[in-house]
């Protein structure tokens, strides 16, 4: 992160502002510390700060009174605001949610779950930042395209001539803010893997247009645990690029749940495909146009298991043992966003052994693989993925096929995505 955000910390504990930056410290975040209500409405206006973590009993105005101001001054929509409760506060933290807060962290907070709140939204608030000042220019561009066509519409050729040759220039700027959006998009694909002396993920993804909709992530749990996904959603382009980071912030935060002292419980994969679409209706996010395939996985790496839950993906996993026959992880199920309620996502137990692989895909790899391929056999498909896979001939087919296909083509008709997780030791 940036080393110029800034974090507010409202709490009348000052042992709480120590725990807090001491967790924080290796973040190189700006502290602005505040223990009263009154106070941290003061510092809200001097110096507008990133993020505020906001307890929400607080002397002189509690936190509530707080949220109240904060939404009169129009500021949630830019400071994200993340609620510090103990775990008895069930009804403040929902009344807390219902006024405008972004999220909450229960108290003490896990430093690992602190560090991964702040780190989303602070990514959320650069990413909405952005897009929202692509969405303002865009206005402003087309309101003055239309006075400028109004105005012109009777004038000579040559004044035509002109306006042609701005409209050229501007849609160049609009097409480097999208190029810009998906470069943001790409930024928040893993780069670096946890816990490499175990595992080894070998990834890539190919956007068929500047942003594209396919997206995964790997991310560390705890010290025995990671979870990985790969998902799809319906269509392209920024609107389809905003949902992969609903997504991603979904899953970040439903990871793991408190129960008790600090102690956890990690959630089972098809609790959190569950949640995430009762999540994603309520929000409308997708404006009932939208939906999304993907594959929710956790491996354990003590135990070697792996527990995987479907979400209407037909790029079915594979695992391929290291004696070299190969399972395809098959499961009847929706995606996400098609009805509302519980969907009865089933989890799958699968153990593994050393120099297994798991494969995790998106459907334009049968695009690449064959023409037309919603008219040949989903076996026939995944039989021919099957074979390249035990040959270790994947990859290698996948960039020639794209080198094919764009050559043909000039780009391609749908975005890539492999995930490949190999078991070390």
């Amino acid at each position: 992160m940036n080393n110029s955000n800034y974090i507010l910390i409202a709490d009348d504990n000052q042992d709480m502002h120590y725990l807090i930056k001491r967790m924080l410290k290796d973040r190189n975040y700006r502290f602005i510390d505040t223990y009263d209500g009154k106070e941290t409405l003061d510092k809200i206006d001097e110096i507008k700060p990133d993020i505020i973590l906001l307890d929400l009993r607080m002397p002189k105005m509690d936190g509530l009174l707080v949220l109240e101001e904060i939404e009169k001054k129009g500021l949630l929509n830019e400071i994200p605001v993340l609620v510090l409760t103990v775990i008895s506060d069930m009804e403040l933290k929902i009344k807390a949610l219902e006024m405008g807060a972004s999220d909450f962290i229960t108290k003490p907070p896990n430093p690992f779950e602190l560090k991964a709140r702040i780190d989303t939204y602070l990514k959320l608030k650069n990413i909405t930042k952005q897009l929202k000042s692509y969405s303002q220019k865009l206005e402003k561009e087309v309101d003055k395209r239309t006075r400028e066509l109004k105005r012109y519409v009777d004038k000579l050729e040559s004044m035509v001539e002109e306006k042609v040759g701005v409209i050229k220039e501007k849609n160049e700027e609009l097409r480097h803010s999208i190029r810009s959006a998906g470069s943001v998009q790409r930024s928040l694909l893993p780069t670096t893997f946890p816990l490499s002396d175990y595992v080894k993920f070998t990834a890539k993804h190919i956007p068929c247009e500047d942003v594209g909709g396919d997206f995964y992530d790997v991310f560390r749990i705890d010290e025995n645990n990671i979870g990985l996904f790969i998902a799809d959603v319906s269509g392209h382009g920024v609107p389809s690029a905003m949902i992969t980071i609903f997504l991603k912030q979904e899953i970040s935060y439903r990871v793991k749940r408190v129960v008790k002292d600090g102690q956890y419980v990690i959630t089972k994969p098809s609790s959190i495909l569950n949640d995430i679409n009762k999540s994603f209706i309520n929000s409308n996010i997708g404006e009932g146009f939208f939906y999304i395939t993907m594959v929710y996985a956790i491996y354990n790496i003590k135990e070697k298991l792996l527990t995987c839950s479907i979400a209407g993906h037909h790029a079915l996993p594979i695992i391929k043992k290291s004696n070299g026959k190969t399972d395809i992880i098959n499961a009847e199920s929706y995606p996400i966003g098609w009805f509302e309620g519980d969907l009865n996502y089933q989890d799958q137990d699968y153990k593994l052994d050393i120099g297994d692989i798991l494969l995790l895909y998106t459907d334009g790899v049968f695009d690449l693989l064959f023409d037309n391929y919603k008219n040949i056999d989903l076996n026939k498909r995944l039989s021919m993925i099957e074979e390249l896979l035990k040959k270790n001939d994947l990859m290698r087919r996948i960039n020639r096929e794209v080198r094919r296909y764009i050559e043909k083509n000039g780009k391609l008709k749908d975005d890539v995505s492999i995930l490949i997780m190999k078991v070390l030791k």
